[in-house]
């Protein structure tokens, strides 16, 4: 059995599917800025053509991960603008 720091023995980490969801989309953001950055890197180095399509191909990937991370509340059916408060609340 994994027993992380803190935790009690035969406690349980409780998280939802959409928060886990959350923090799957934040690394796949992360993992591909780093790679366009990357290949945009070696495209300097080495000049070859298919490092900057990578690197194009990632950074809009990671954009596009973004968009859909900002507003997965209304992917899912949620009223609430990206950054989680309802505008009624303002």
């Amino acid at each position: 059995a994994i027993h992380c720091w803190g935790m009690q023995p035969g406690e349980r980490i409780h998280m939802s599917i959409v928060a886990f969801h959350r923090v799957l989309i934040t690394f796949a953001i992360a993992f591909c800025a780093l790679f366009a950055a990357w290949e945009y890197g070696r495209y300097q180095l080495d000049g070859d053509g298919t490092r900057i399509v990578l690197t194009l191909v990632f950074a809009v990937l990671a954009i596009a991960l973004g968009v859909y991370l900002a507003f997965l509340g209304r992917f899912l059916g949620r009223k609430n603008p990206p950054g989680g408060a309802s505008r009624s609340s303002r």
